[in-house]
């Protein structure tokens, strides 16, 4: 059993005892290994978003497995990260899963974060040419609520299975300093006939290549107010004498 941060089984106490870093990492353009960031004991950040308290449990999924790259498309595009396992994440048979919780915050207080969005590429192909699928069990999703101020402001998932497939969703909420998340990703290899030309040209299977979370911001309201209050100002110094 794999379970970081919160210390107890004798898999991890090496980890747990080892010395931690004190300051966010910064994951610059390389990103880095889940692996590592649990080390740090303020998280990580990317652009101008503080990841913290980050936590990871699975039975099925180690968190060498996995990288953490960021993902800066500015403050309107989105900030966040994506989960990228080291290889493509797919299964034919077992069951793989894992949950990862954080908080997220700004670290400019004159802006608020006010939406969140949740992507992945997961597929599913159950290698059936007739489309037949009411003996496929399989499928893969992510599912993620999100918290403010201890309460939950919303939830958001993707999937890929039998039924058809959505690959990206998002929420809107009350602009706050952060947010705390706890997304859980499982896939579901439970494939009842075997069957050949899946995804990879072999077996059925389900999997996923990367998970991408995104949060996007406003400025707050002092900030937006010196703004509407400075256009003017800044469009009359441009007029010609």
């Amino acid at each position: 059993m794999l379970h970081h941060k919160l210390c107890g089984a004798g898999a991890i106490v090496a980890l747990c005892a080892s010395p931690a870093l004190a300051a966010p990492v910064d994951l610059g353009e390389r990103g880095m290994s889940l692996f590592w960031l649990l080390f740090s004991q303020d998280g990580f950040t990317v652009g101008d978003k503080h990841f913290s308290d980050v936590r990871y449990y699975s039975r099925s999924v180690g968190p060498w497995d996995l990288d953490i790259m960021p993902v800066d498309l500015g403050p309107e595009g989105g900030i966040g990260f994506d989960i990228v396992p080291k290889d493509s994440m797919r299964t034919s048979s077992n069951d793989l899963s894992f949950k990862l919780s954080y908080t997220v915050s700004v670290t400019d207080p004159d802006y608020l974060i006010t939406d969140a969005h949740l992507a992945f590429d997961g597929w599913y192909d159950d290698g059936d040419d007739h489309h037949d699928r009411s003996g496929s069990g399989g499928g893969i999703g992510v599912h993620e609520t999100i918290s403010a101020n201890g309460e939950k402001i919303g939830e958001m998932s993707v999937h890929a299975n039998k039924n058809g497939a959505r690959l990206s969703d998002w929420i809107v909420f009350d602009p706050v300093q952060s947010v705390s998340v706890e997304k859980w990703f499982t896939a579901n290899g439970d494939f009842s006939t075997q069957r050949t030309g899946g995804h990879h040209g072999g077996d059925p299977d389900v999997g996923v290549s990367f998970i991408r979370q995104t949060f996007t911001q406003i400025p707050g309201p002092a900030t937006a107010l010196a703004l509407a209050i400075g256009a003017p100002l800044a469009s009359r110094r441009r007029r010609p004498a």
